[in-house]
């Protein structure tokens, strides 16, 4: 648990200055986009939102316009206690209702922005250590992770959250081409532009 909430510190530490919407973001194994076997975190700041980030947003100030309401904190007050509670209370762990992926699990923190989570750090961290240790004892080792965040400064509802989900094991195949940015983000990271596509497909190169 100690090097996940070592890694999760270096995060934040990494984006503390960041302006815009940012997100920390994990990739572990081949099977889930990881170009290095080894544990790493990827943080991510941009002054828009990635495209699922945006959704997510958008979805909740159209709620409290319709409402008056807060919808996090009535997802949460309905999912509290249900039948995809897990663990948590300041920090609470579900299964996620319309999961993203395989055994989806999401945390929701008290707070909307990275600033603001820092004392969460550990609670993220032992949240991590236990899902982590449940996809071992189904047979997954290969998962992603994403913990969004609002932009610093934001008066929004957004609460921050963060979502794991189990992926196939590592084959001989190599590396997936969909890790978390496609996953997590609905956003996807290509390596090709289309004006070099013609010239490749004329030429063979």
């Amino acid at each position: 648990m100690q090097q996940i909430a070592d890694a999760l510190e270096g995060q934040w530490s990494a984006l503390a200055d960041a302006r815009g919407y940012v997100s920390v973001n994990w990739n572990h194994l081949s099977s889930a986009g990881a170009s290095m076997y080894h544990p790493h975190m990827q943080g991510i700041a941009d002054d828009k939102p990635t495209v699922y980030t945006r959704r997510c947003l958008e979805g909740g100030a159209r709620y409290r316009e319709k409402t008056g309401e807060n919808y996090w904190e009535t997802f949460l007050d309905g999912e509290m206690g249900g039948p995809r509670y897990l663990f948590g209370d300041e920090v609470p762990w579900y299964a996620h209702p319309v999961p993203m992926g395989e055994k989806e699990i999401r945390a929701y923190l008290p707070v909307g922005t990275l600033p603001d989570a820092h004392p969460y750090i550990d609670a993220l961290a032992s949240g991590l250590h236990q899902v982590i240790g449940f996809y071992h004892s189904q047979g997954h080792c290969a998962f992603n992770v994403a913990v969004r965040f609002d932009r610093a400064g934001s008066a929004g509802d957004f609460r921050a959250h963060l979502s794991i989900i189990a992926r196939i094991n590592p084959t001989p195949a190599g590396t997936s081409d969909s890790a978390f940015m496609e996953r997590l983000h609905d956003e996807p990271v290509l390596f090709t532009i289309p004006e070099e596509l013609p010239s490749m497909f004329f030429n063979g190169t």
